[in-house]
């Protein structure tokens, strides 16, 4: 199995973003709706910074203990703070021309779980580590499609110790 796929095939495409100025209220929403766990902060069509569900959820915690009771506190969390106070400013990215492997190994050695891809400054797509265990999936099912297929490939193709090396 091949890992110096080129990441822009498997990375998501479509990324729901927020500015540096929106509330916790836009946030908590788009959160909500599309369940998403990391948000890009763009400023200007460029990337400034990431917000992810625990960052979000640290801020927020008194407000989501007893939301109907207290109501107007919840209100002045959700209705003051803004993205660029609870962002993470310095973001790792690659480009789209990085591997999956080259993401693989980003997210062994670090403790993050999303990278923004960013080519020419422009928030172009995002991968976690589902999309690459997805990939990973997807590659097996194919390769399990073709041994199941047979005679059509010679058995050297077909072999275990083969499927390895190629990793």
């Amino acid at each position: 199995m091949k890992l110096n796929v080129p990441i822009s095939k498997v990375m998501m495409t479509q990324i729901f973003t927020v500015e540096p100025k929106d509330k916790l209220s836009v946030i908590k929403e788009t959160f909500d709706l599309y369940h998403f766990r990391h948000l890009p902060v763009i400023n200007q069509g460029r990337m400034v910074g990431i917000i992810s569900q625990s960052d979000f959820l640290r801020v927020t915690y008194g407000a989501n203990l007893k939301p109907e009771e207290d109501q107007q506190v919840n209100e002045e969390i959700y209705g003051s703070i803004t993205a660029e106070e609870i962002m993470t400013h310095v973001v790792r990215t690659l480009t789209s021309k990085h591997t999956v492997l080259d993401a693989a190994l980003l997210f062994e050695k670090n403790q993050f779980h999303c990278l923004p891809i960013v080519d020419k400054g422009k928030l172009v797509g995002m991968v976690t580590p589902i999309d690459l265990v997805r990939h990973l999936k997807n590659r097996i099912l194919l390769n399990k499609d073709m041994e199941d297929a047979g005679s059509r490939l010679p058995k050297s193709e077909l072999s275990i110790g083969n499927s390895l090396s190629n990793l």
